[in-house]
């Protein structure tokens, strides 16, 4: 990791520990839990970039169960669905490089779920009809990952 990419990654540790205080607050609001979110989501993208699997998958499964309480609070936000959006697609593509395929399963259904809802409130927003294209393209990938890994009846499973 080069200099430039370390003082990256602890400036946005750095914004990620703001972002976790002002979220922990009694009284918090719907938006310190969101910017809390996309910090976590911030700082995966620097961990993914080192080729830190493990530790974007910690911080991404630290994201998930935060950010889907603020979709189902507020399904029109369409903040709050890129950003459940995006930390479910990414712990999926975390979870592969670890060799947990049921957690990737997992993690591309709940991108795949938020990108259909996103898309039934608007049919003609385009950016939700490609995530949906995107996770459903991640799915049928892991399915072909877990054939090659000879997890047939996993692969079968997947494509259900």
């Amino acid at each position: 990791m080069s200099g430039d990419s370390k003082a990256s990654l602890a400036a946005f540790r750095d914004g990620l520990r703001e972002a976790r205080t002002l979220a922990a607050r009694p009284g918090a609001d719907e938006r310190a839990r969101s910017d809390f979110a996309l910090s976590l989501l911030l700082v995966d993208g620097m961990l993914s970039q080192t080729g830190d699997a493990a530790g974007a998958a910690t911080i991404l499964a630290e994201g998930l169960p935060i950010a889907e309480p603020l979709v189902a609070a507020a399904p029109a936000d369409p903040q709050y669905r890129r950003i459940t959006y995006f930390l479910a697609l990414d712990l999926g593509d975390a979870q592969p490089a670890l060799v947990d395929h049921a957690d990737a399963l997992a993690a591309y259904i709940a991108a795949r779920d938020g990108a259909a809802a996103a898309l039934a409130t608007d049919a003609n927003d385009g950016k939700a009809a490609g995530r949906l294209k995107t996770s459903v393209g991640k799915i049928e990938l892991l399915a072909n990952a877990m054939q090659v890994a000879r997890d047939f009846s996993g692969a079968l499973r997947t494509l259900d």
